[in-house]
């Protein structure tokens, strides 16, 4: 199933103010692809409930798929967050937004032709109307929100505020700057709010869903600088559009109970969902068949309305008394989650195409070959470290720390003073020959630059970067340096989904 343009484009036009569900939350039929907006776009437990402000101007980075050229845009708000569980917002927020394409020109989106959107708690979206537009493949433009609430708002991680050329400044009685180039600072590099981009194309496209926990939400990685992608999103290379409703601390269990805002956001407007979900089911008292009774409901939504879906196997955890440096100096968190870890990642291994999975990602043996119950490690210090590079003529002309309104991840921390070895990886679908890279940690355990030693050739994309050092940021989270190890061993990237 790949989203009909024409379809989506008639049934959109008939349907102003809210997405169409059925009794339960889910869409009807296709409804339309997602734009990759590279952000989180539903309110979650990790942010700022801003109770001293009554608005907020913000604006977001998005890319167009490298394989399809746009034709119109809506965008969606949420009426729900995540708290813990998935709830209604504590009351309604008004909306105006615009997109700005080419840089510098905006064009506001209405709703039955007028700008303001009102947004009730609910578990669903309300939207604005299809707006016609035309953004070619591959293109950046961005999304510019201006938001108004009584009492407090809930707000997003990462979302329009970490990179540089985004932001979401909050304050009292701000004006609607939605239609201007007026630049601000951002009021947290950590916590912003933006809405969820649907799109029509120029012709069929994927697109995908990201359904996790914090590993899915991805915080301890270092993302793209220029667009904000995270561990999936970085791994889709721009040429496939993602929705990622991961949160911290998800579970099974709780999707299965309260999760009708997420299913209502995305069936109908994905064909591909990555489920990531399990691993902290398994900290709970539940017996191995439980655990995978909580997946297959959670899968079977989106299998009966013709979605393809991918189980990924679930990582350890585990204590560390230096580190993570070292595989022999960490200790299992937790016997009894250990083994249903272990004995969910056999089932799934052996039975996903009779469990009606198109695939698995096996995380769990990117990371833990030996299925050993601990973090894979280079034997030496130091955490986080990751380099981003430039490409011209398929050779990396330079590799460079990030940048970011937050200060990021990528200098990493704990490292030995001087030299420090890279580990360098190609993008799924990538056939040039590698660079090799060294990094330079300063007196602080830092790193302060990179060295390109070899530029390598016939490159696609910009190679993943990781320092040498622990795959994991605390034994629970993979870093720079699992993630990367984890696309590349998993193949994650846009052939997987084709």
């Amino acid at each position: 199933m790949m989203v009909n343009r024409r379809t989506v484009l008639a049934y959109l036009l008939t349907s102003p103010g809210y997405l169409p569900t059925s009794r339960n939350g889910v869409m009807r039929q296709p409804v339309l692809g997602l734009v990759a907006t590279r952000q989180r776009t539903i309110p979650d437990n990790v942010t700022t409930v801003d109770s001293t402000n009554n608005s907020l101007n913000s604006r977001m980075t998005c890319v167009a798929p490298t394989g399809n050229s746009i034709t119109g845009i809506r965008l969606a708000l949420p009426g729900f967050g995540y708290v813990p569980p998935e709830s209604n917002l504590t009351g309604s927020y008004t909306a105006t937004a615009a997109v700005e394409y080419p840089v510098g020109v905006f064009t506001p989106v209405t709703n039955g032709g007028v700008r303001p959107l009102v947004v009730p708690p609910a578990q669903q979206a309300a939207a604005f109307d299809l707006l016609p537009i035309a953004i070619p493949a591959g293109a950046t433009f961005w999304i510019k929100t201006f938001v108004q609430w009584t009492g407090s708002f809930r707000l997003c991680g990462q979302c329009a505020c970490n990179i540089t050329a985004d932001w979401t400044n909050r304050g009292v009685g701000l004006a609607d700057n939605t239609l201007t180039a007026t630049t601000f600072a951002t009021t947290s590099g950590t916590v912003g709010f933006g809405p969820i981009v649907y799109a029509t194309f120029s012709g069929a496209q994927r697109c995908l869903g990201i359904l996790g926990d914090s590993i899915g939400y991805a915080s301890a990685d270092a993302p793209n600088p220029l667009n904000n992608d995270h561990f999936f999103e970085r791994a889709l290379v721009d040429a496939v559009p993602a929705l990622n409703v991961s949160f911290n601390g998800n579970t099974l269990q709780e999707f299965d109970a309260s999760g009708t805002g997420r299913r209502y956001i995305l069936n109908g407007s994905i064909d591909r969902l990555i489920c990531e979900l399990g691993v902290n089911d398994t900290f709970s008292p539940i017996t191995l068949a439980a655990l995978q009774s909580r997946a297959q409901l959670a899968w079977s939504t989106f299998l009966s309305a013709g979605v393809k879906v991918w189980q990924t196997t679930l990582t350890p955890r585990t204590t560390s008394t230096d580190g993570w440096a070292t595989r022999a100096n960490q200790t299992i968190v937790n016997a009894t989650a250990e083994a249903l870890r272990i004995g969910f990642n056999a089932w799934i291994r052996a039975n996903y195409a009779s469990l009606g999975l198109t695939g698995y990602l096996d995380f769990a043996h990117a990371v833990d070959p030996t299925d050993s119950g601990v973090w894979n490690a280079d034997g030496t210090a130091g955490t986080s470290g990751a380099g981003f590079c430039t490409v011209s003529a398929g050779a990396v002309s330079a590799c460079d720390l990030a940048v970011y309104n937050s200060g990021g991840n990528s200098h990493g921390d704990s490292y030995p003073t001087g030299t420090v070895p890279c580990t360098v990886r190609p993008y799924a679908g990538d056939a040039g020959v590698l660079p090799t890279i060294t990094a330079t940690a300063n007196g602080s355990g830092n790193i302060s630059g990179f060295t390109v030693n070899s530029a390598g050739s016939g490159l696609t994309y910009p190679p993943m970067v990781a320092v040498n050092g622990a795959w994991t940021v605390d034994g629970t989270h993979p870093n720079a340096r699992g993630y990367n190890e984890m696309i590349y061993l998993t193949g994650l990237g846009p052939a997987l989904f084709a």
